[in-house]
C-alpha cells in the first residue's frame, strides 16, 4: 500500500468511526501517517535546494522551528556552494589584497570587496554603519603601508580557513549556499580579525554591524 493510500485509509476511518473514541484513535493513526509524509516532503525539498526558511513559509510556521524539527534531514557533510554574489566579492577581495601586496587575503579585504560591489543589500548595510568604501580603503592602506615601513607583515587572515565561519552561519539557518552576508557574518566572527579591526578603527561597532547584516539576510529569506 502506497503512502497516499495509507494516508486515504486513514481519512476514510476517521470520517467513519462509530465512536468518538473510535474516531480519535483514527486520528491519532492519521496525524502518524502525516507526519512521516511531511518528513519525507521536507527531505525531498531540502535535496532539491529549498531552505528551511522557505519550507517554514509553505507550512506557516517559524524557521528556527522547521531546523529544530527537520534539521537531521539536512546532513551536516552536505557540500555548500557560494552564491554568484560571494564569489564575485571573494574574487574582488583577492584583487584589493593583490594590489596592497596582501598574500593571502583577509577578511578586511572581503569589506573593501564587498562595498565595492554598491548593489549588494551587504553593501548598503555597511554603508549604514559609516563603512563607505573610501573610509574603509583608507584604513586598510594604511596598515599595509605601516606595515611595509617598519617591515613586519599585518595580521593576516587565511581566507579558506575564515570560509569556515560563513558555512557554519549559512548551515545554522538550513541554507546549502554561503551568500555574501554568510561571509562577513563569519568574518565578524572573529574579533581579532581584519574585517572587526578596521571597522573598530573605523570607530564603527562590529558587533552592530553583524546584527544588521542578520537581519538584511532573514529580511530576504524568511
Amino acid at each position: 500500500m502506497t503512502t497516499s493510500q495509507r494516508i486515504a485509509q486513514r481519512i476514510s476511518e476517521v470520517l467513519e468511526a462509530p465512536t468518538p473514541i473510535a474516531a480519535l484513535r483514527a486520528v491519532t493513526a492519521l496525524r502518524r501517517e502525516l507526519d512521516a509524509f511531511e518528513r519525507q516532503q521536507v527531505a525531498r525539498a531540502l535535496a532539491d535546494g529549498a531552505t528551511f526558511a522557505s519550507i517554514a513559509r509553505e507550512l506557516g510556521i517559524s524557521r528556527q522551528a522547521v531546523h529544530r524539527r527537520f534539521r537531521n534531514l539536512s546532513p551536516a557533510d552536505a557540500p555548500l556552494v557560494t552564491s554568484p554574489d560571494a564569489r564575485r566579492v571573494l574574487l574582488y577581495a583577492r584583487d584589493e589584497a593583490i594590489s596592497l601586496g596582501a598574500d593571502p587575503a583577509g577578511s578586511e579585504h572581503v569589506l573593501l570587496a564587498t562595498l565595492r560591489i554598491s548593489e549588494l543589500p551587504a553593501s548598503a548595510v555597511l554603508r549604514a554603519a559609516g563603512a563607505t568604501l573610501d573610509r574603509v580603503r583608507a584604513q586598510v592602506e594604511g596598515v599595509s603601508t605601516r606595515a611595509r615601513l617598519f617591515r613586519r607583515e599585518p595580521p593576516a587572515d587565511d581566507v579558506r580557513a575564515l570560509l569556515k565561519a560563513p558555512a557554519r552561519h549559512a548551515r545554522e539557518r538550513g541554507s546549502a549556499r554561503i551568500e555574501v552576508e554568510d561571509l562577513l557574518i563569519g568574518m565578524l566572527d572573529d574579533e581579532h580579525g581584519g574585517a572587526a579591526r578596521t571597522l573598530r578603527a573605523l570607530r564603527i561597532d562590529p558587533d552592530a554591524v553583524r546584527e544588521a547584516l542578520v537581519a538584511s539576510l532573514e529580511s530576504r529569506t524568511d
